[in-house]
């Protein structure tokens, strides 16, 4: 069409639209100057004033059918009518405040069950991190492992590898590393404050903030010299929650220091509101950089080691770089590097497990998280919460059609008068969109805290698992979509059965009996598709309640009963690895033997309810005394007696990422 024809029909629409009484008016007025017009015209030609009205009359058609085709072309009288069926559906709801209240909570439970899961996988698998072009990112290797290794890793690096990487690579723009493990059971003195405080500490390497594009919004963020010298740079960035909470935002914060063990540590900068760090389900209060290490937990320093792989290694692609091209330049590269560490003379079993490694690049756009081992039974929940909202979908449908039977006069009278089956079933389906959209509202408000509710429920400590489940884009979204994909549910079929009225039975009666006849036997497979579905998810329920019984009776070898755990942290009060660190644990294990009541004590590195970098799930696999897989064990002290076990069991474990398949 020619520009000038959407010059004139645009602000036309848009007037019908936003200002439909002043075009309706504007096409009163055209019209009647049209009429006056082919009315002068017959006259001209000798009929009489009347006579010639009459002829233009017939000429235009009708006024009132010609204004209806004027409004058809417009092409906006369907958002008149819909404006017109929401203002309709909405009296209609007012007049049944019973029906609507309890419609509204329904949907409200069901689509906010939905909405609290979808969350939860919304943080866990699908979130972008808040960083500058996510999909850029990948992670070197699969990024399941912690703790530190020794020999050819492809999970795991040291800090000299990621070093030769980063000046030798060709394939990434930016690089950078972090530690594997969060110190998140460290204790600190913040200036000015006489007790030590528990906060979560995190080494990364100069470049991590400039590498993901994040910005501080105080201060300044690490550097590239921040990484050298080893043990000489005393610098920290803090988070913001940790700011909010902590410091109350106060802007002076910026070069005050926090004392870890016996090292002072000057705040440079203050994070963005919406970065909590690259892993998900951890939320790190400082950073600090890699090159402190030593200074931050005496009992890890091995930076100068080129066969200590303890890091992760984040890096950015150049633009045009794939990702099948990044892999495989970054293989040669690495068994390049990994060659040189092993100098001129290489043994043959680590020649092979240089030749046989292969380091996958993992998408980094949605970070790290070893919650996502868990997505499958959250994906089984949201199958659950979703049956649970067809019941609703089923419980509301047969409420539907017991109120359509007392409407079956209102919908006669309105077919009588002229009202289409489809206009009706558009009206009757507003209104069940009504109840969907409110449902929905509500539901979000459900969610929130139900989502919070379930975060606390499934953490292991006091505090809630820290994972960022406020409502994004997507999550408004898969609402959006649930409520319509509701109210078509719920609301199709009994719009559909409500248009079959016999008008002769409603005039009468007020309520069609073949309508009546329908809507029973339609009533009766609704409340069998419910019963059914009920049926499933009571069977469901025992069966997960019957695993959870079963779990309580377990037998761990000890009785947790009878069984008081704490921790103590000795470098935050300046205690080094000498001897009076192994002074202090000693004298803890006499007093505490020497209190009433306890049988026996004993000191460990890790418990068998905590997940430590050193320890993991026991593996029997095929090894030579030559291969370079490096196994770990947990450390305890001599008293280990297992006092409340039945076998006294010490057992060499494989590191968490070395879980293969035999």
């Amino acid at each position: 069409m020619r520009p000038e024809h959407w010059l004139y029909t645009i602000p036309l629409r848009l007037r019908s639209l936003f200002r439909w009484a002043q075009a309706d008016q504007e096409l009163d007025d055209e019209l009647r100057e049209h009429l006056e017009r082919k009315t002068e015209e017959y006259v001209a030609q000798g009929m009489t004033q009347e006579e010639a009205h009459r002829r233009a009359r017939l000429d235009l058609g009708g006024i009132e059918q010609t204004k209806e085709k004027c409004r058809d072309a417009r092409r906006v009288n369907w958002i008149q009518d819909f404006v017109q069926d929401l203002r309709f559906g909405t009296r209609t709801l007012r007049k049944s405040p019973g029906f609507t209240i309890v419609a509204v909570l329904t949907l409200a439970l069901g689509i906010g069950a939905n909405t609290a899961i979808f969350s939860i996988l919304n943080a866990v698998l699908l979130r972008n991190l808040p960083v500058k072009n996510p999909k850029e990112l990948v992670l070197l290797g699969t990024g399941r492992g912690q703790g530190s290794t020794g020999g050819v890793d492809d999970v795991l690096y040291s800090y000299r590898f990621y070093e030769e990487l980063a000046k030798r690579n060709q394939v990434f723009s930016e690089t950078s590393a972090m530690m594997s493990v969060l110190f998140d059971g460290m204790h600190g003195r913040v200036e000015g404050s006489a007790s030590l405080e528990p906060m979560n500490v995190q080494l990364v390497s100069g470049t991590y903030f400039s590498m993901l594009g994040v910005e501080p919004i105080l201060g300044r963020e690490f550097t590239k010299l921040d990484d050298e010298p080893l043990g000489a740079q005393a610098i920290a960035m803090i988070s913001y929650s940790w700011w909010t909470r902590r410091f109350a935002r106060d802007p002076a914060v910026i070069g005050k220091t926090i004392a870890i063990g016996p090292t002072l540590y000057s705040i440079v900068g203050v994070t963005a509101g919406n970065f909590s760090g690259t892993t998900v389900g951890e939320s790190p209060d400082v950073w600090i950089p890699l090159s402190m290490q030593k200074q931050v937990s005496p009992g890890w320093n091995g930076l100068e080691d080129r066969w200590w792989d303890s890091l992760y290694i984040l890096a950015r692609l150049k633009p045009g770089v794939s990702v099948a091209q990044a892999e495989a330049g970054i293989n040669v590269l690495a068994k390049a590097i990994w060659r040189d560490f092993a100098g001129p003379v290489i043994p043959p079993h680590r020649q092979r497990n240089i030749d046989e490694a292969w380091i996958p690049l993992t998408s980094a756009a949605r970070g790290l998280s070893e919650l996502r081992e868990y997505s499958l039974p959250l994906q089984i929940l949201l199958v659950v919460v979703a049956l649970v909202l067809l019941i609703a979908c089923a419980n509301i449908a047969n409420l539907l059609l017991a109120r359509s039977a007392n409407r079956q006069r209102e919908i006669a009278v309105r077919t009588a008068v002229g009202a289409g089956r489809a206009r009706v079933f558009r009206q009757l389906l507003t209104e069940s969109l009504l109840l969907a959209c409110l449902g929905g509202v509500l539901g979000l408000l459900f969610a929130s805290w139900a989502s919070r509710a379930i975060l606390v429920w499934i953490s292991a400590g006091p505090e809630s698992l820290p994972l960022n489940i406020a409502p994004d884009v997507r999550l408004l979204a898969f609402t959006f979509l649930i409520s319509l994909v509701t109210a078509l549910l719920f609301g199709t079929l009994p719009a559909l059965r409500s248009t079959h009225v016999n008008l002769t039975d409603a005039f009468k009666s007020g309520r069609g009996a073949a309508a009546l006849g329908v809507r029973s036997r339609f009533s009766s497979a609704l409340i069998v598709s419910q019963v059914a579905l009920s049926f499933v998810l009571l069977i469901g329920a025992g069966l997960f309640l019957r695993t959870l019984v079963n779990l309580t009776r377990v037998n761990r070898g000890f009785d947790e009963k009878e069984v008081v755990l704490f921790s103590i942290d000795p470098p935050a009060l300046g205690y080094e690895l000498d001897s009076r660190l192994v002074n202090l644990y000693q004298q803890l294990e006499q007093r505490i033997a020497a209190e009433p009541g306890v049988r026996a004590d004993s000191v460990s590195l890790s418990t068998f309810n905590h997940q430590s970098p050193c320890s993991g799930r026991l593996q029997m696999r095929e090894t030579t005394p030559t291969s370079s897989t490096t196994q770990s064990e947990r450390a305890t002290s001599p008293r280990w007696e297992f006092p409340y076990s039945s076998d006294a069991l010490l057992a060499r474990r494989t590191p968490p990422h070395r879980r293969r398949s035999p």
